[in-house]
């Protein structure tokens, strides 16, 4: 329960429209628009490991993002909470919040009043995947820039059951700087399947010799063997060999490519398209001649002449039976034929 300086008292189940109240097991999280001024009171259960957080002037901070991104580019970038000038830190608050990521075209926006927007990811202080530290206030983020070339606005959203805090800013999603593509290729060895990976670069977009790329390969067993590559310190472009294993069965590969823009020398990085392969081939067991010649020896020696005649009829019974099955076959379709044929009629 909390109570206004005046006396006025608000509950969760029952307070006035400038009073927002989230509750559950162990936390309250309350916002108020416009408090009344002067001292507060927050009245519940008596415990040593109750507190009371107060936070004034939350303002969501985000570094500065490029105007200028890429089709399929990734990009690392570091967002956090603030109260005035201090992050905020509380596990109890930073536990309800997540941070959102999405694009609006402008075309539509200007256009039309149902916004498209493009989800970009959904992100939390956890600690997963590029997240440094969990509940350390800031949100690192890995944002993969998948939308069609053109002009938007980017909203990054923090928010729990009750706050809102937005940043927003124009950027403009350009044609990737390089083309990436993987293909067969023959190999004179077929004991393993060889891909190509290539790296291009469209109308000079990369630095040279700036391309790199990083590949990861999961093997049938769920194994992982990584690859990796770089391109001469004169060339726009890279081309790199990938072979399977020794097992058959389906290999994925995927990655990421890495280069400078030679525009705004900012390093970029791309997601590489997932790309995968199955290899089916006949495992062949060599087998040393050594046992069978001595078999046949030994066999050669204790075989008697009867036992040997005894195979050779038999051999040339079987042979007269399949001949003379072919030829009662081709007999009996020569009547069949004749017999279909006296059964057509003339025509008028």
């Amino acid at each position: 329960m909390l109570i206004q300086p005046d006396g006025r008292k608000y509950y969760a189940i029952k307070h006035p429209e400038n009073v927002s109240w989230f509750q559950d097991s162990d936390t309250d999280i309350v916002s108020i628009v416009n408090p009344m001024p002067g001292p507060w009171q927050a009245v519940g259960k008596v415990s040593s490991h109750n507190k009371v957080l107060v936070l004034s002037d939350i303002w969501l901070d985000v570094d500065p993002l490029p105007h200028r991104l890429y089709q399929n580019e990734q990009l690392k970038f570091t967002a956090r909470l603030r109260d005035k000038s201090s992050a905020v830190i509380d596990p109890h608050f930073l536990s309800h919040l997540k941070l959102s990521a999405r694009l609006l075209p402008l075309s539509e926006e200007e256009s039309s009043t149902a916004f498209r927007w493009i989800d970009l990811g959904l992100f939390k202080d956890d600690g997963a995947e590029l997240d440094e530290v969990a509940g350390d206030g800031e949100f690192t983020l890995a944002l993969s820039v998948n939308a069609p070339i053109g002009e938007y606005r980017l909203q990054l959203q923090s928010r729990n059951a009750i706050a809102i805090r937005t940043q927003e800013q124009s950027v403009f999603v350009y044609p990737s700087p390089m083309t990436m593509a993987f293909s067969e290729t023959d190999s004179e060895n077929h004991q393993v399947e060889l891909s190509r990976l290539q790296l291009k670069s469209q109308h000079d977009g990369v630095v040279a010799g700036s391309l790199a790329v990083h590949v990861r390969r999961r093997n049938p067993d769920l194994t992982v063997d990584v690859q990796q590559g770089l391109s001469e310190p004169d060339q726009r472009d890279l081309n790199l060999l990938l072979s399977t294993g020794d097992q058959m069965g389906l290999y994925h590969w995927s990655g990421w490519a890495y280069a400078t823009d030679s525009m705004t020398q900012r390093e970029l990085v791309f997601v590489l398209p997932p790309y995968y392969q199955t290899v089916l081939r006949s495992i062949v067991t060599p087998i040393s001649p050594e046992p069978f010649f001595s078999s046949y020896v030994a066999m050669d020696n204790s075989a008697s002449l009867p036992s040997i005649s005894m195979i050779v009829l038999m051999n040339t019974t079987l042979l007269l039976l399949f001949g003379g099955g072919i030829m009662g076959k081709r007999r009996w379709d020569i009547r069949q034929r004749r017999f279909q044929s006296s059964l057509i009629f003339p025509k008028d």
